[in-house]
């Protein structure tokens, strides 16, 4: 029994962890950036899997950043269906940085199979929405395939 309660500790400090990284903490970013670093795996998906406790009940109420911290947490554990059901109150709204985040899904680093179509689509609607970072990687990728010709 002690053993369990001393894992279960660790797990909740785990979580304590990533809610302190989403709130700006500085030593949870180190703690992240560290675990990131070290190329495991198993980090990234431990800690998308917190992310999924942490935000689940608010995100069921709607709560707009809560439904984009479970898209973008089921991206990077690669379950697209899961991504889509979190994102799509946030598509039918047009909000720009839930579109932006798709976008990223669908390059080489995001949790989507890589589709360079799709990610120039959901850039492109994430632009049209007026968010103006993706605005700028919109006209980055346009002079990119116009090779400077702009």
């Amino acid at each position: 029994m002690g053993l369990f309660r001393k894992k279960k500790r660790l797990d909740d400090g785990f979580i304590d962890m990533v809610r302190a990284h989403d709130n700006g903490e500085e030593w949870a970013q180190k703690f992240f950036d560290d675990g990131y670093d070290s190329g495991n795996p198993d980090f990234i998906r431990r800690f998308q899997e917190a992310r999924l406790q942490i935000y689940k009940k608010a995100a069921e109420q709607g709560d707009p950043n809560a439904c984009c911290m479970m898209g973008k947490s089921y991206m990077f554990l690669g379950d697209e269906a899961q991504s889509f059901k979190w994102f799509k109150p946030l598509i039918d709204r047009e909000d720009g940085y839930a579109l932006s985040i798709i976008s990223f899904g669908y390059n080489e680093f995001g949790g989507f199979p890589p589709d360079h179509d799709q990610e120039m689509y959901w850039l492109k609607r994430s632009a049209e929405s007026g968010y103006a970072p993706s605005q700028v990687d919109l006209g980055r990728e346009y002079k990119i395939e116009h090779h400077d010709q702009v």
